[in-house]
């Protein structure tokens, strides 16, 4: 189920409802000197007083996130028949238990036939993508609608016309795990403007190439080995399609530690498990790559790698090995 929808929540604090911009206004302002964490509730008035549901704010109180900023369901707690958020989830609950009267006509995993389809995100935003929300936040301030004039019908359209985005990679890598390979090619999913097939927006190392038109989630297995400064993935596969005359390349990435200190970035608690196993894990990385010449053995001999680089928080690690192959 999507929690995006609530744009606006009943601060306690604040005494009003506020969107999660001006949560995060007030939780960084002189008025909250202890940066105490805030409380929210339903904004319908007649809900609130009768059932005092609690609103979950996520990633309000950080500075630097990788999730987007927002309201959440408390799902302990109960909304009054009228209140617009239990009628939304009510209606959602509804159109899924019915997704072949939907399905025909609207392009959005939640109405595919595979199991959990609500969980697979339309959109993934990386980090590069999108700076912090806070710098548009006037303008999505703005954009929010007036919930308590909405009727079933325009709960309906608008959950045909949401899409669910995230900026996980844990999250669209947990959707991926979960298709067999014949699923792989229905649901679809948009990074940096270019709107793919899962199939297509996962690539395998073996077949990463030079040029690429879009952009891919490289995943492969691969062998840790830590040193002093860091871990180095060894990828099991070479790479068969990165140049014709040169079908052999071998790929690797490094996660360096700074001053020895695991950092909480990149997934260090399963590198670290990796390395001390020896098992071949699955990494998957939206990457950027270049290519580079590193020796071995003999300075006659050099030997070709192809060096991976992947953003903080833009590295997932499992043990999946249905899909590590």
């Amino acid at each position: 189920m999507t929690n995006h929808h609530i744009d606006e929540a009943y601060c306690v604090e604040m005494n009003r409802n506020v969107t999660i911009f001006e949560a995060n206004d007030y939780y960084f302002s002189p008025l909250n000197s202890e940066q105490k964490r805030l409380n929210f509730e339903c904004p319908d008035e007649e809900c609130r007083k009768i059932f005092h549901p609690k609103i979950t704010g996520v990633n309000y109180d950080k500075e630097t996130f990788i999730k987007a900023m927002h309201f959440r369901i408390n799902k302990n707690y109960k909304h009054s028949e009228t209140c617009w958020l239990g009628l939304y989830e009510n209606t959602l609950r509804e159109m899924l238990r019915h997704k072949d009267s939907y399905r025909r006509n609207f392009d959005r995993n939640l109405f595919l036939d595979i199991p959990e389809s609500e969980t697979f995100p339309d959109i993934f935003q990386p980090r590069r993508e999108v700076e912090k929300l806070r710098m548009n936040k006037n303008e999505s301030s703005c954009k929010h609608e007036k919930i308590s004039s909405l009727s079933k019908q325009s709960i309906e359209d608008r959950i045909c016309r949401a899409k669910h985005k995230t900026r996980s990679l844990k999250i669209v890598v947990d959707a991926f795990e979960r298709l067999e390979i014949n699923q792989r090619n229905i649901p679809t999913l948009s990074i940096e403007g270019q709107k793919m097939k899962y199939g297509t927006a996962f690539k395998h190392i073996r077949y990463m190439e030079e040029w690429q038109t879009w952009p891919h989630i490289y995943y492969g297995s691969a062998r840790i080995y830590r040193n002093r400064d860091g871990f180095r993935a060894y990828f099991k596969e070479r790479v068969k399609r990165y140049l014709p005359e040169k079908p052999g390349l071998e790929a690797s990435i490094f996660f360096p530690l700074k001053q020895g200190d695991l950092l909480t970035e990149h997934p260090y608690d399963a590198l670290d498990i990796a390395a001390k196993t020896k098992e071949y894990c699955c990494i998957y990385m939206f990457a950027s790559k270049t290519l580079v010449n590193a020796p071995l053995g003999s300075s006659e001999e050099p030997k070709e790698w192809i060096k991976l680089d992947s953003a903080p928080g833009e590295t997932v690690i499992t043990f999946n090995k249905r899909l590590c192959i």
